[in-house]
């Protein structure tokens, strides 16, 4: 059976450069696959090239079935890939309500209370202003706002940064709940590896531009000696 999402030959970069030197990835619908990495290897590259904010020079990139390579970010977003960026890039002056309702527009989707009941916190806060919000609640935002769209696959980009050790646990279940329960693929990249090991279906390791080492859930205990050499700086 194919693969929600699958990813071959990927190549992209900036200006003359090339980053992504043959890009190949899967994601299962409700797996999740994590990507690590030294800093500069071309995680961010890799989800930038793929939701269309960065254009691809070569590859195929689909989502169930449907040839996506080349669209505009919008058409991609359409097409079911939802996009929570590094650094949440959440609304200002704007209220968590509006900010996941900017989520829902293009999709013809509206708020609804079932994703409310997910997030309890938004619920509570949605006529405040969002950027008064702390760093979890924001990340908490950034992510209801992506599965107002009801994407099938979920990219999220380093979705644990600036957040406090005592709420990345409560993080991993939430994001666990979206692909368990809605069936939503999700590919994460990661720098915590705690996390990547205890959330993962599949783990991919990144170097100058390409996946040179891929672990299933069940080898990872074994792999954590390759993992951490190759994480190392």
């Amino acid at each position: 059976m194919a693969a929600l999402f699958e990813v071959r030959g990927l190549v992209a970069g900036y200006g003359g450069a090339r980053i992504l030197d043959g890009v190949d990835l899967d994601v299962e619908a409700g797996g999740i696959t994590c990507l690590l990495g030294r800093n500069g290897t071309g995680k961010t590259t890799t989800l930038k090239a793929l939701m269309g904010l960065l254009p691809a020079a070569a590859g195929s990139v689909r989502l169930d079935g449907q040839e996506l390579a080349g669209l505009a970010a919008h058409r991609i977003a359409r097409a079911g890939i939802g996009w929570v960026p590094q650094g949440r890039s959440i609304f200002a002056g704007f209220s968590v309500e509006e900010n996941l309702a900017i989520g829902g527009l293009g999709h013809g989707a509206r708020l609804d209370d079932g994703l409310m009941e997910r997030f309890p916190v938004l619920a509570e806060r949605r006529r405040q202003d969002a950027s008064t919000l702390s760093g979890g609640e924001q990340q908490q935002l950034a992510i209801a706002r992506a599965l107002v769209g009801r994407p099938r696959l979920l990219l999220l980009d380093e979705p644990t940064e600036g957040i406090q050790p005592s709420l990345v646990d409560r993080l991993a279940v939430t994001l666990a709940v979206i692909a368990r329960q809605d069936g939503i693929g999700l590919l994460l990249v990661e720098q915590n590896l705690d996390l990547a090991l205890g959330l993962a279906d599949r783990v991919l390791v990144m170097e100058k531009g390409r996946i040179e080492l891929v672990v299933e859930a069940a080898g990872l205990a074994d792999a954590l000696p390759a993992l951490e050499a190759r994480l190392s700086i």
